[in-house]
């Protein structure tokens, strides 16, 4: 493909993103240069790409990928070879499966540098993975002795103990048994 000059240079917007499509949409002074027709064929000869829809009233580009394949970066720079300026799309801002937004990703960073300071308290002995699960079933332990009856009449005792087995079995998985 060949490079754009600047009379053919369009911009557009990733206005969402989903594991399986992403959609961009055309600025409205770029929809008569052309830019869509340009944005879905270079959209079909992505890797991954499984689909290209364009509405020519809006602007809109509906481009679906497979799920291990979401278009990123590489879609960003062959858009730039023919004079797509995308906007809103940074390195990892289109993700697949198992990419965190902004807010988990700030949970997880806390949640390690935690677990990372209790581990170095207790020598390595002690960490998240062993507190949270003890926790939940020491609690529901503690309500049970207050008051035996509990254990099935209220939903929280029992919640208590799933949870606690629930989170040390998934924590501590380690894959399908050898066999």
């Amino acid at each position: 493909m060949a490079q754009a000059t600047d009379t053919q240079t369009a911009a557009a917007d990733v206005v969402h993103s989903s594991a399986t499509r992403t959609r961009l949409r055309l600025k409205a002074r770029d929809r008569g240069k052309g830019g869509l027709a340009r944005i879905k064929q270079v959209a079909e000869h992505q890797p991954g790409v499984t689909g290209v829809d364009i509405n020519e009233r809006t602007g809109s580009v509906l481009i679906h990928h497979r799920r291990d394949a979401a278009p990123g970066s590489g879609l960003a720079a062959a858009l730039g070879d023919v004079g797509i300026v995308l906007h809103g799309l940074e390195e990892g801002d289109i993700g697949g499966p198992g990419e965190h937004s902004e807010a988990a990703a700030a949970v997880e960073s806390a949640m390690t540098d935690l677990n990372r300071r209790v581990a170095l308290a207790t020598d390595g002995k002690v960490d998240l993975k062993l507190l949270l699960p003890a926790g939940l079933i020491a609690a529901g332990l503690w309500r049970v002795a207050a008051n035996p009856a509990a254990l099935f009449t209220e939903i929280p005792t029992y919640v208590l103990f799933w949870f606690g087995i629930d989170f040390y079995t998934k924590f501590h998985y380690s894959g399908p048994p050898k066999g």
